[in-house]
């Protein structure tokens, strides 16, 4: 799909042993205790070198050396490029990284060294069936060339598992299953991001539980709408985008690209279309998204800084969530069934037009601007070419159109502004202390 840069070797200083750097890895970094050690010890180098600030590219460099050498014992300090450190500056302020970003940054750059010396991430996924896991089968759901779904009573309620024959050349590698499963777990706290419950195998099957999504997802969305008569106007999309770039900041603050945002990709949490609820779903590619050979995306959503070599940038994130945002308002989503294509692969037949026309052409805004006024004050900057050019996810939760709803469903509602919630299960975003 892409054509990744090769492969230079690691960039470790002369006089490093393989097999010691690669357990050092494993054991600071893998599961477990050494992990929660190794964040703690960062966190201390990184205050001491920042003297109580954050950390600027030389502290950010400092910190590489000091820390690869304590906890893998050689220095990383030439991985901290200013390339690398502008793809962690998620809050964009294109000065210094925060501790999230940091440790984030880090971290990724040891599981580079890590494949570039050869090794591999083991994880123990614990053994057990469905039935011993206390789920019950009710009805399979879909079932796809990695796998099929099934719909489950268990402990908590009904849940869907997915479940993965070993067998299966198709199906994901058990690394990326778990790493998906770990991503979820970690944003488990935002209701606007899909949890995953747990993960276990038996002799010929992996499962991975996780929260039930009824309502389908933004792909459908349209046609269920219309066969209700509801008016899919911008009032109807301003709760539902609002809900999105809400779920979107919650992972740039914990500094994590999703790599992935399309219509298919954000699913309704029930069946009401009146008053969806929405989750992300499919953090597959958020464990790879800083490697340098990391090919995430898809066609027409990928951004133009993303093209030829796969590597994504936060405000990646930006650019394909605007291109799911206008697909919706203009019924532009792509259908397979139909062979409707969208706003950047329309008339496109091979990825090499589909990338020059994502580098080239303007969006159809005609398609939108009369219908969606207000949109037009956000989605053309979400959309730039060049993503220096575009506002971070949290700058976008600060804009009045985002912010206006907000206020408005805060007026109607002592109990939450957020239609992520009901009862007394209240969620704050971190969105919400901005006003």
């Amino acid at each position: 799909m892409f054509a990744p840069p090769q492969n230079q070797g690691p960039k470790l200083p002369r006089g490093y042993d393989a097999d010691e750097v690669l357990q050092a890895i494993e054991d600071h970094f893998g599961t477990g205790a050494g992990r929660n050690e190794s964040r703690r010890l960062l966190m201390e180098w990184y205050e001491s070198i920042g003297e109580g600030d954050e950390l600027d590219f030389g502290g950010m460099r400092a910190l590489f050396d000091q820390a690869g050498q304590e906890l893998l014992g050689v220095s990383l300090e030439n991985y901290m490029d200013q390339d690398m450190f502008d793809r962690f500056d998620f809050d964009d302020n294109g000065v210094s990284l925060t501790f999230f970003e940091a440790y984030r940054c880090f971290k990724y750059n040891a599981y580079e060294v890590r494949t570039e010396l050869g090794g591999d991430h083991h994880v123990e996924v614990p053994w057990s069936s469905p039935e011993e896991a206390g789920y019950e089968e009710i009805k399979e759901l879909a079932r796809g060339g990695q796998g099929y779904v099934l719909l489950a009573d268990g402990p908590v309620g009904q849940v869907a598992i997915k479940v993965y024959d070993k067998d299966n050349a198709n199906a994901c590698d058990v690394d990326a299953l778990i790493a998906e499963c770990e991503a979820m777990m970690e944003f488990r706290a935002h209701p606007g991001i899909m949890d995953c419950i747990e993960i276990f195998q038996d002799s010929t099957h992996f499962y991975c539980v996780d929260e039930l999504m009824p309502g389908g997802d933004l792909a459908e969305i349209r046609g269920k709408c219309d066969a209700e008569g509801i008016v899919m106007d911008e009032a109807y999309w301003q709760p539902i985008f609002t809900q999105c770039m809400d779920a979107l900041k919650h992972m740039h603050t914990h500094a994590m690209q999703h790599c992935d945002i399309k219509e298919p990709n954000i699913m309704l949490k029930t069946k009401d279309i009146y008053r969806p609820k929405i989750a992300l779903i499919d953090l597959g590619m958020v464990s790879k998204s800083a490697e340098h050979h990391a090919t995430g995306g898809t066609a027409g959503y990928l951004p133009p800084e993303s093209c030829d070599n796969g590597v994504w940038w936060p405000k990646g994130d930006v650019f394909a969530m605007g291109v799911t945002f206008f697909q919706l308002m203009a019924d532009k989503v792509p259908d397979e069934k139909t062979m409707k294509l969208g706003i950047f692969t329309e008339g496109c037949s091979t990825m090499e037009q589909a990338t020059q026309a994502v580098k080239t052409r303007e969006p159809p805004f005609e398609l939108i601007r009369y219908d969606f006024p207000g949109a037009m004050d956000w989605l053309p900057s979400m959309l730039e070419k060049n993503r220096n050019d575009r506002p971070s996810a949290p700058e976008l939760m600060t804009y009045d159109w985002f912010r206006r709803y907000k206020s408005e469903f805060a007026k109607k509602s002592s109990i939450c502004w957020f239609p992520f919630c009901s009862g007394n299960d209240r969620y704050t975003s971190d969105a919400e202390d901005e006003d």
